[in-house]
């Protein structure tokens, strides 16, 4: 009797691992990228003559694109279609401070207004800010990164 369930026993396993061969590789799971956009959006001074009082502000919305690769996230000065007046995208520049909330990491960027960078930050919760020339308010963002 012995001598039968192991030969049923090797039948099932070879037929089990014939089969998963036969399936191909287990495909990794991985999710869409999910893209965040800051919380406070980022406020700057555009007026040509800001000591006569006169003041005209923007706003901007950065955003965070978590996702692609474990542990990344790719800041993008605006949301993709959104573009910066060309006046100001000559000179214009913004710069973002990001800290890993759960490991104490941390660093800052400097990315054109109509570019993106990419950063490894960790997994965890990260919080973001951007200031920029003539900045009224820093936006501000905080995200969960895979």
């Amino acid at each position: 009797m012995r001598s039968a369930r192991q030969f049923l026993g090797a039948v099932v396993l070879t037929l089990g691992v014939g089969a998963g061969l036969a399936a191909g590789p287990v495909p990794q799971a991985s999710a869409a990228p999910t893209v965040s956009t800051f919380q406070v959006p980022l406020v700057v001074n555009t007026g040509i003559w800001a000591c006569s009082g006169i003041h005209t502000f923007c706003s901007y919305t950065p955003v965070a694109i978590t996702g692609e690769t474990p542990g990344t996230v790719i800041f993008r000065a605006v949301p993709f279609g959104e573009k910066i007046p060309p006046n100001l995208s000559s000179w214009w520049n913004i710069r973002i401070h990001w800290r890993n909330v759960g490991t104490g990491a941390s660093g800052v960027l400097d990315i054109s207004s109509d570019g993106s960078a990419s950063v490894f930050t960790g997994a965890g919760l990260v919080t973001a800010s951007t200031t920029a020339r003539d900045q009224v308010i820093a936006g501000t963002g905080v995200f969960f990164v895979p």
